[in-house]
């Protein structure tokens, strides 16, 4: 894999500039430079480009190559096309580099599988369009893959930070109340020597215990925040727990999977070569073991169903494209399946959400607001009276 290296060098004009090139290594990096009569003085790994920038980027530049490609732009001149319209210098480097690779003799997959935002079914893919040069359907249909893929991860992304903000602001809202308006009326009551009643002296003793350890309290919480959006190996495997346990990890497993082969046998790759470009994904042990199946006699819906990772109506839907003979159909539509039945879901679970999130925060709310009146009207009446 290439890598951003944002380097100092001194130019042909003994001028000390800073320039970001893409190489495979520090040294590729000073042999390119040399190349150029340029002088490396220091680099550094620029991390600067998001995994999330770089996933749009690769979708919008298959999307951009494919129309200059439809109207017979050939593909050196369409590469530097979108080098000289894009706006940002980083990406556009990187699009300088596959232009240097290409004019070197290396083709458009093999340049593109030294970047990690161009997916191993992507490549090949691509690999499969330059011998049978017909780039142009290839692209259009990685273009379509990419979008129904990222489109649905956008979707579980969402699903997940909503009721997390929503909780985030309950959350807000209550310490709010209990961390700095309670002890008001607690320093009130004190003042007017009132008899407290149990509720409230309840709530007054939250409120003094967070109110004493409010700034621990804050401290964990924002350690925590550090830790969890870190990109340390430890709180990726947390996350990757935490996904797991919620059913996430293998719904973007079964969304890359059925998305992918339908892209795959479209290109007319065969099944077995199909089911392998999936051995380096988290199920690798449940790939193989119907890859064995499949080359043994039995059928692709079979082996998924004694895997038992894959739901049953997606399974009849692969048995019911096994027995018309259009298998990258019937792989389309159970994506499609697994898409409409995962929005269904998360919008049942956001509307039952909310309304409970409301309800808590409503009912917490009214307790501490009748732990504030009832002191007070007590008094009001002692004072009538």
């Amino acid at each position: 894999m290439v890598v951003l290296y944002k380097a100092k060098c001194i130019n042909n004009f003994n001028r000390t500039v800073e320039i970001f090139v893409f190489a495979k290594s520090e040294e590729t990096l000073k042999n390119v430079l040399k190349k150029q009569n340029i002088y490396l003085i220091s680099a550094k790994k620029d991390k600067s480009i998001t995994k999330k920038r770089l996933s749009s980027f690769s979708l919008q530049f298959i999307h951009d190559l494919r129309q200059l490609i439809r109207n017979n732009v050939d593909l050196i001149n369409s590469l530097r096309i979108l080098k000289n319209t894009h706006t940002n210098n980083k990406l556009s480097t990187m699009i300088d580099y596959i232009i240097d690779e290409i004019e070197q003799g290396k083709s458009l997959s093999e340049t593109l599988s030294n970047f990690e935002c161009f997916d191993s079914i992507t490549i090949k893919c691509l690999q499969v369009a330059e011998k049978t040069a017909k780039l142009y359907d290839s692209l259009t249909r990685i273009e379509k893959y990419l979008n129904a893929k990222n489109n649905i991860l956008q979707k579980i992304s969402e699903a997940v930070r909503y009721p997390l903000v929503l909780a985030s602001v309950v959350f807000s809202v209550l310490i709010f109340w209990i961390c700095f308006i309670v002890p008001k009326f607690a320093e009130l009551f004190v003042g007017m020597n009132v008899e407290l009643t149990i509720l409230t002296k309840c709530v007054i003793a939250i409120s003094n215990f967070l109110n004493s350890w409010i700034s621990a309290f804050l401290c964990v919480f924002f350690i925590s925040i550090f830790f969890v959006f870190s990109k340390t190996n430890y709180s990726k495997q947390i996350l990757q727990i935490f996904f797991k346990r919620i059913g996430l990890t293998r719904l973007k497993f079964y969304i890359e999977f059925f998305y992918g082969m339908n892209l795959m046998l479209e290109e007319k790759l065969h099944l077995i070569e199909c089911l392998e470009m999936f051995l380096n994904s988290e199920n690798s042990d449940v790939i193989k073991d119907i890859v064995c199946m499949i080359k043994q006699g039995k059928s692709l819906a079979t082996a998924m169903e004694t895997s038992g990772v894959f739901r049953h109506t997606e399974i009849s839907i692969i048995e019911t494209g096994e027995q018309c003979g259009d298998l990258a159909t019937s792989f389309c539509v159970a994506a499609n399946n697994i898409k409409n039945n995962f929005e269904t879901k998360s919008k049942k679970v956001i509307g039952i959400l909310q309304p409970c999130l409301m309800l808590i925060i409503g009912g917490i709310l009214i307790l501490i607001i009748c732990a504030i009146i009832m002191p007070i009207y007590s008094t009001l009446e002692y004072v009538n009276i």
